[in-house]
């Protein structure tokens, strides 16, 4: 149950205390166990979502797991390459453009962006399908 989560992550932050480099995987397994429920709690609310999904070691985690199976599966799943190349691809568009949003930067020094949630997450799609119908057309 929740106690064996909590000696794990206990266990993994004494480990991450050293400087290894289990620090980045203690930090998301803690905010994991935090935000799935497993202590008996509630669903997350908004703001513990965006919270977590706006952690850098959970954005750092999930790059992480990107690029290694793109190693690993590269060479005998080039559609699985090309999958991850394109998540990636629409990932990485929509965090630069939701924080050019943030800070009031315009794109290419004069593009000022619109308000709203809505343009990081067309950016991004659109960026994505663009590079997933380039691998599409290369890999036949």
């Amino acid at each position: 149950g929740g106690g064996l989560w909590e000696e794990a992550v206990a266990r993994r932050l004494s480990a991450a205390e050293d400087g290894g480099g289990l620090a980045l995987f203690a930090n998301v397994t803690a905010l994991i166990v935090n935000h799935t429920g497993i202590n008996g709690t509630s669903w997350p609310t908004h703001e513990e979502v965006e919270h977590f999904l706006g952690d850098p070691d959970v954005d750092h985690a999930a790059a992480f797991l990107l690029g290694t199976i793109a190693l690993v599966y590269g060479r005998r799943l080039p559609q699985l390459l090309g999958a991850v190349a394109s998540l990636s691809l629409g990932l990485w568009t929509a965090l630069v453009i939701h924080d050019r949003q943030a800070f009031k930067s315009p794109i290419f020094g004069k593009v000022d962006l619109p308000e709203g949630e809505w343009v990081p997450i067309v950016a991004g799609v659109l960026a994505g399908v663009a590079a997933g119908v380039l691998c599409k057309v290369a890999l036949e």
